[in-house]
C-alpha cells in the first residue's frame, strides 16, 4: 500500500517512539524523563491521525492525505510517496461473493465486504473463514494437526515444529520438545525438536564455569558442555568429562569436575581442561584455578584481591580500621597478611583499575575481596555505520559488536518489527539500570531508508545500542554493544518479533497513545509497557556465543548478526505481589517487569521470554498498588510468562532456569515525586518444564531503602535508611565515566565512616567527590546462604551473589 507522507507518517513516528522511549525509562536525571510532549514530534492537533483512522484513510482514494501549506515543521514534497510492504492484514477487504459459501452455509460478510464474526453467532460451532461460516475444525488427537505445521491459522506459524493436539480445547498448537524426556529412545532434544543422539565421537567439550580462585582444601565444582562439532547449537547431556590438571600440586579435578586445591603448595596457577570421554580427542580451551596458598602466619589477617568476572589478582592498596587501630600495605600478588587485627574490623580496598569496596564489621582472618572491573562505553556511529575511534567513550577493558537481527525463520506478519539485543544480566540486575537491559547509549543516524520528513537521516539521535526497529522501512537497523563481562565465550541474545496494530486491540490503544501525544499531552510509559512488554508473547529468541575480548582500549567492533530462532512456546505462571512502596503508603512503584531465563555458571543470566503489567494502564487511572497479569480484575491475578525451551547450549546439565520479576519506578520525574527505585525476587525453577513458580501468592517484595544520606563534611558519613529483613546492604557511589565505589554493611549496621584514600596515597582519587548517584541495595539470601560465605575463597564468592539472593531492592538517589 502506498501513502503521501504526512499525518500517517507523523503517527507512526510517535509508535517508533513507544519502542525508543524505552531508553528513557527510570532517567532520574531528567526531570522530563518518561515524558513526550507534542512539540518533541513537531505536530499539531489538525494532524494527529488516531490508529483507529488510519485503516479508513488507506482504503479511501479519494482522501487527502498531502501535507498542509501552513504545516512547514516536516520538509517534504507532498507527491513523494512511501511503499510499505505489511503482507496480508485482517483489514484488508475480503472479495469473496456470499453465493460461494458452500454447503447451505451462512454468509459472514458486513456491508464493506470484510468478514464479522459476530455474524456466525447464531450459528453454533462455527468459524468465519473467507465470508462463510464455516464448522469449526476441532482436533482429537495429534495425527489430526500433524499436516499443519506451517499453517499459521491452524495455531502452528512454524513449519521446523510439530503441529500438535490440544484435546481439551480442539486446537492445534505448535509443540516443541524441552528435555530429552520428551523424545523417544535414542532421540534428544535440540533446540526444540527430537533429533537423533549425535555419535559419541562427534562431541567435544566446552568448560562453562569461569576461572576460580581457592586456598588449600577448598573446593570448586566445574561444569563443561558436551556439543556436537558438526551443529555447536546441539548439546547433549549426561555425558562421561575426562579432566586435566597440568600441575596437580596446585589443584586436581576428579572425573565429575570437581577441583580441589591441594594443601601447603607454593602460590600459583593450574590449567584445567576437559574432553568427553569417546568423544572427539581435542581438549577444550582451558580456564585457571589458581591456589593461593596458606597464610605465612596464622595468627595473621590475610586479605585477598582479585577480579570478580575472571578471578586475576589485583594489585591494590588495602586499609583495615580496627577498634586496636589502623593497618595500611599495598598487595604483592592479590594478598597482604597484617599481624595483630583485632575483629570486628573494616576493609577498603582502592585499585587504580577496578572498582573500589568497603565491607564493614568483619571477623573472617582470611578474606577475598572481588573488585569489579571498571567499564564504561557510550559509543559514537558514524552516518555510514562506522564508529571513529577518537569519538568513542570507552573506558576499561571489553569488547564491542555491532548486528543486525536475522528474521529469516520469524514468519509472523505486522506493522511494528523490533527487537533488543544485548549480553546477560549480572549483578547490575540489582539496579534495574536500563542500559542493562537495551544495550549502552549509543549516538547514531537513523537508517537513510527512513522517511527524511519524520527521521531526519542528517541528525544523531543517542539511542539505546541494543534495540532495533522498523515501519516497514527501516529506522534503525543495527544494533551496538559493548561488554566488560570478562574474556572468554559468552551468549548473545536476542527477542523480537513483529506486532500487528490488530492484535489484542493494540492497534487502539496506541491510536490512544498517538493521540494524547499529538495532542498537547505526554506518552505515558505506563500504557508503553501495558500495551506492548504482553505482546512479546509472539517474539521468538535468539542466542549466538561469541568470543568476547578483554582490551584495555577501543578496537573495532565484530560483526555478529543474532537469528531469532525459538518461538515463546512455553508458560509459566507468575504469583503476583502487591507492589511495594516508596516513602509514602500510597505512593508505589509503577510496574512489574517478569523476566524469565537461564543462570550460567558465570553468574549471568541469559533472558528467553519477558512481560510486564502496570499498576495504571491509562494515565487519567487511579494507582492501587497492584500491577498484575489480567488488569481489568480487581484480584490480584498472576502473570502468563513466555518462555522459549533452553536453546542453543542453555540446556547443558548445569543449566538453572529462573524466573526474575522486578517492581520498578518507571516515570522518576519530578511530576511523578518518585525516585527511580524497584525491588525484585528471583525464583528458582526447579526444571525448564515447570509451569509455575512455586512461591505463595502475594510474598512481599523487600521494602526500598528510604531516607539514606552521605555527607563528606560531617566525618564522611554515610547513613543507610533500615529495610526489615535484609541482611545486608550494598551502597555503590557512581561517578561519570564508570568509576564507582562498592561499599557493604551488615543488616545491623545503618550508619558508617568511610575513609578518604588521599589520606593514604595521592594515586586513589576520592570516588565520593565526584559521585553523581547513590544506589543503595537491601539484599536477603537463600536459604542455607550467608554473606561471610561471600567473602571466602571458594565455591561461593562475591561475585556469585546473583546466585545466592533471593530478594533485592535498590534506589538510586541523587548526590547534589
Amino acid at each position: 500500500m502506498k501513502f503521501a507522507e504526512s499525518k500517517r507518517s507523523r503517527s507512526w513516528a510517535v509508535v517508533a517512539l513507544l519502542f525508543l522511549s524505552f531508553g528513557r525509562l527510570g532517567c532520574a536525571d531528567d526531570d522530563n524523563a518518561g515524558n513526550v510532549s507534542a512539540s518533541d514530534i513537531e505536530t499539531t492537533n489538525d494532524t494527529a491521525v488516531s490508529t483507529d483512522t488510519q485503516s479508513q484513510a488507506d482504503s479511501s482514494q479519494d482522501q487527502d492525505l498531502s501535507v498542509p501549506e501552513d504545516q512547514t515543521s516536516i520538509d517534504t514534497n507532498p507527491s513523494d510517496t512511501i511503499e510499505l510492504d505489511f503482507g496480508d492484514t485482517q483489514t484488508e477487504q475480503d472479495t469473496t461473493d456470499a453465493t460461494t459459501c458452500e454447503g447451505g452455509q451462512k454468509s459472514c460478510k458486513d456491508k464493506n465486504g470484510l468478514n464479522d464474526p459476530s455474524l456466525c453467532v447464531d450459528q453454533p460451532d462455527t468459524t468465519c473463514v473467507l465470508g462463510c461460516c464455516v464448522p469449526t475444525f476441532k482436533c482429537k488427537a495429534n495425527a489430526d494437526c500433524v499436516d499443519f505445521a506451517g499453517d499459521s491459522d491452524m495455531g502452528c506459524p512454524d513449519e521446523r515444529f510439530l503441529c500438535a493436539c490440544q484435546p481439551d480445547t480442539g486446537k492445534c498448537k505448535q509443540w516443541l520438545c524441552v528435555e530429552d524426556g520428551d523424545c523417544e529412545d535414542e532421540f534428544i532434544c535440540g533446540n526444540g525438536v527430537c533429533i537423533s543422539k549425535p555419535d559419541v565421537s562427534n562431541l567435544k567439550a566446552i568448560i562453562v564455569s569461569p576461572p576460580a580462585m581457592l586456598t588449600p582444601g577448598k573446593t570448586v565444582q566445574l561444569h563443561a558442555d558436551a556439543y556436537d562439532y558438526e551443529n555447536p547449537g546441539i548439546v547433549v547431556r549426561g555425558v562421561q568429562f575426562e579432566w586435566s590438571s597440568t600441575d596437580e600440586t596446585v589443584a586436581t579435578v576428579d572425573e565429575n569436575g570437581l577441583a580441589t586445591a591441594q594443601p601447603d603448595p607454593l602460590p600459583g596457577a593450574t590449567m584445567v581442561k576437559a574432553r568427553v570421554v569417546g568423544g572427539h580427542p581435542d581438549w577444550s580451551e582451558p580456564i585457571f584455578v589458581d591456589n593461593m596458598g596458606t597464610k605465612k602466619s596464622a595468627s595473621a589477617t590475610r586479605v585477598m584481591v582479585t577480579n570478580t568476572h575472571w578471578h586475576e589478582v589485583v594489585e591494590s592498596l588495602v586499609v583495615i580500621k580496627a577498634a586496636n587501630g589502623e593497618f595500611v600495605g599495598e598487595t604483592e600478588l592479590g594478598k597482604i597478611e597484617f599481624e595483630g587485627v583485632e575483629p570486628p574490623y573494616d576493609v577498603h580496598v582502592f585499585s587504580e583499575t577496578h572498582q573500589y569496596v568497603s565491607i564493614f564489621g568483619q571477623a573472617l582472618d582470611d578474606l577475598l575481596v572481588q573488585l569489579p572491573p571498571r567499564f564504561f562505553a557510550e559509543l559514537n556511529v558514524d552516518q555510514d555505520g562506522t564508529m571513529d575511534p577518537s569519538l568513542q567513550e570507552f573506558y576499561g577493558e571489553g569488547d564491542l559488536f555491532k548486528g543486525a537481527p536475522d528474521f529469516s525463520l520469524y514468519s509472523k506478519l505486522g506493522e511494528i518489527e523490533a527487537t533488543i539485543t544485548s549480553f546477560g544480566f549480572g549483578d547490575g540486575l540489582f539496579e534495574f539500570d536500563l542500559p542493562l537491559l537495551l544495550g549502552p547509549n549509543t549516538k547514531r543516524y537513523y537508517d537513510p531508508e527512513a522517511p527524511s520528513g519524520v527521521f531526519p537521516p542528517d541528525e544523531q539521535q543517542e539511542l539505546p545500542g541494543g534495540v532495533t526497529f522498523s515501519l516497514g522501512f527501516p529506522v534503525v537497523s543495527t544494533y551496538y554493544l559493548a561488554t566488560g563481562n570478562g574474556p572468554g565465550p559468552h551468549p548473545m541474545w536476542s527477542l523480537g518479533g513483529r506486532v500487528a496494530l490488530s492484535d489484542s486491540g493494540v492497534g487502539q490503544k496506541i491510536g490512544e497513545i498517538v493521540d494524547a501525544a499529538t495532542s498537547g499531552g505526554s506518552i505515558n510509559i505506563e500504557q508503553i509497557v501495558a500495551t506492548l512488554f504482553p505482546l512479546f508473547k509472539d517474539f521468538y529468541s535468539g542466542l549466538k556465543w561469541v568470543g568476547v575480548k578483554s582490551s584495555p582500549m577501543y578496537q573495532d567492533s565484530t560483526q555478529t548478526n543474532v537469528t531469532l530462532q525459538m518461538p515463546l512456546a512455553n508458560s509459566i505462571i507468575v504469583p503476583s505481589s502487591p507492589l511495594p512502596t516508596v516513602g509514602a503508603p500510597d505512593l508505589w512503584t509503577d510496574a512489574v517487569l517478569v523476566i524469565g531465563g537461564i543462570l550460567m555458571p558465570r553468574q549471568f543470566i541469559v533472558p528467553t521470554g519477558l512481560t510486564a503489567g502496570t499498576d495504571k494502564e491509562h494515565i487519567d487511572a487511579i494507582a492501587d498498588g497492584k500491577a498484575d497479569g489480567i488488569p481489568e480484575t480487581p484480584e490480584l491475578d498472576p502473570f502468563h510468562l513466555w518462555i522459549a525451551p533452553p536453546h542453543n547450549r542453555l540446556q547443558g546439565d548445569w543449566a538453572q532456569p529462573v524466573v526474575v520479576t522486578v517492581a520498578a519506578v518507571l516515570d522518576s520525574s519530578s511530576k511523578s515525586q518518585k525516585p527511580e527505585a524497584g525491588s525484585g525476587i528471583i525464583h528458582w525453577l526447579s526444571s525448564a518444564k515447570d509451569t509455575a513458580v512455586s512461591a505463595e501468592p502475594n510474598d512481599p517484595y523487600l521494602p526500598i531503602s528510604v531516607g539514606s544520606a552521605w555527607s563528606a563534611v560531617d566525618n564522611r558519613t554515610l547513613s543507610v535508611g533500615p529495610v526489615e529483613g535484609a541482611e545486608f546492604y550494598r551502597v555503590v557511589f557512581k561517578s561519570e565515566e564508570g568509576f564507582e565505589w562498592h561499599v557493604y554493611l551488615n543488616g545491623d549496621t545503618d550508619t558508617v565512616q568511610l575513609p578518604n584514600p588521599q589520606d593514604y596515597s595521592p594515586d586513589y582519587p576520592d570516588r565520593t567527590s565526584t559521585a553523581k548517584r547513590m544506589v543503595v541495595n537491601a539484599f536477603k539470601l537463600r536459604a542455607g546462604e550467608n554473606f561471610e560465605e561471600l567473602l571466602t575463597a571458594g565455591d561461593k564468592t562475591l561475585g556469585g551473589l546473583l546466585s545466592a539472593t533471593w530478594k533485592a531492592s535498590y534506589i538510586n538517589n541523587k548526590i547534589q
